[in-house]
């Protein structure tokens, strides 16, 4: 709006027009904004004389606000969402199944034999995968579904109002799609992913619960031969086994970590003889 609109309205009534701000582009087609404060002038009687109009640079503080909040939900690398922004709207979908108000579903993906292209020749040929391969899934995903980075080589992509069905034909078009060759210097290398696919229903209730399904029907796909999809079902017993197994190498893990194993030792001996031999049983605890 134009500023004279502005006094216009703060001069025919009784209103006090606080701080506003205004994008202003000028003859050079250089863009400003301007926080407006605008008061009106009054005289005995409530007769309102004219309006103070004072204004403030703030284009810089602008560009730096908005380019914090940026950061703050992208992935620098690849310009897609980051893992905080997609948990973000991720609860927010499981909130409006559980409402009851529609169907989503949460793809998860990871790079096959990616490890091996990075330890070969750098992380800068890693980073250049990723980032063509962002590219790839910001133009196969369908519109309306949010993709992100959730870190390392794994992506997420959630597609909004989708049935499952639908959801399956779309991951593997673009499974299909980002099958493809990547050129780093004269080396060419192959590209496929794995997929695990979980549709959002009210038995979910928390992201990493929705993460930790997807994951298992991904590591499936890997188990499978890779650059394919495995869809989680709540009631498939060698995918329940499966996500128990990994759970297992988690807590495993962390108890190696937290130095939380007791070894034991029992030597092996002859039950005929007595004698007891060189080689000894171990035995862990996790405590």
């Amino acid at each position: 709006r134009l500023v004279s609109d502005w006094s216009s309205d703060v001069c025919s009534s009784d209103l006090v027009v606080g701080r506003a701000p205004v994008k202003f582009i000028n003859r050079r087609q250089q863009t400003f904004i301007l926080e407006l404060s605008i008061s009106p002038i009054s005289l005995q009687r409530g007769v309102i004389a004219g309006a103070v109009i004072v204004c403030r640079d703030i284009t810089e503080h602008k560009y730096l606000s908005d380019n914090l909040a940026w950061q703050a939900s992208h992935d620098a690398l690849t310009k897609l969402a980051n893992r905080r922004e997609f948990e973000r709207v991720l609860m927010r979908s499981i909130e409006e199944v559980s409402n009851g108000q529609t169907t989503h579903a949460f793809c998860y993906l990871d790079v096959d034999q990616f490890k091996v292209i990075n330890d070969t020749f750098g992380h800068v040929a890693g980073d250049a995968m990723l980032c063509q391969i962002a590219q790839s899934l910001m133009g196969l995903a369908p519109p309306h579904s949010l993709v992100a980075r959730l870190g390392g080589d794994e992506f997420g992509i959630l597609l909004q109002d989708c049935a499952l069905n639908h959801a399956k034909a779309q991951v593997q078009h673009i499974i299909r799609q980002i099958n493809g060759q990547f050129l780093w210097g004269d080396n060419l290398f192959n590209i496929s992913v794995s997929a695990g696919l979980v549709l959002l229903d009210r038995s979910i209730d928390n992201a990493l619960g929705v993460l930790g399904m997807a994951d298992t029907a991904m590591y499936a796909s890997k188990e499978d031969g890779g650059n394919r999809l495995n869809v989680y079902h709540h009631d498939d017993k060698m995918m329940r086994r499966r996500q128990l197994d990994m759970q297992w190498t988690s807590k495993i893990r962390q108890a190696l970590a937290a130095n939380r194993f007791c070894l034991f030792s029992q030597a092996i001996i002859d039950r005929k003889s007595g004698v007891e031999g060189k080689s000894v049983e171990l035995g862990g605890r996790r405590i």
